[in-house]
């Protein structure tokens, strides 16, 4: 599901990423990926490995990578203000002239 969200930022719910398979949400525009973590799925060691290799495979391609826990999304205002915010720096920085561009 597809849709913009508060931000005015689109966002798509249950996204597939091409090698990497699907994420819980994704701004393709920030390329910023959230995970939802609960306690049930993750509590292995082999499933926590996994988690963080997918991790940085994404990484590598230019995803920025964040995970939540339920209980944090549910109980913690202040996640709604850190994904605001990344989405903001996201939004800036593709707005920014290429600082490496050899001018200055």
């Amino acid at each position: 599901m597809a849709g913009p969200d508060a931000t005015g930022s689109t966002f798509t719910r249950a996204a597939s990423i091409p090698r990497s398979g699907e994420v819980d949400a994704l701004w393709p525009g920030q390329r910023l990926i959230v995970e939802l973590d609960g306690f049930a799925f993750h509590r292995h060691r082999a499933a926590f490995e996994r988690d963080r290799a997918r991790d940085a495979a994404l990484q590598a391609t230019g995803y920025r990578v964040v995970r939540l826990t339920h209980r944090r999304l549910e109980q913690e205002d202040a996640v709604a203000t850190q994904l605001r915010d990344l989405l903001h720096v996201a939004h800036d920085a593709q707005t920014l002239p290429n600082a490496g561009s050899g001018s200055g």
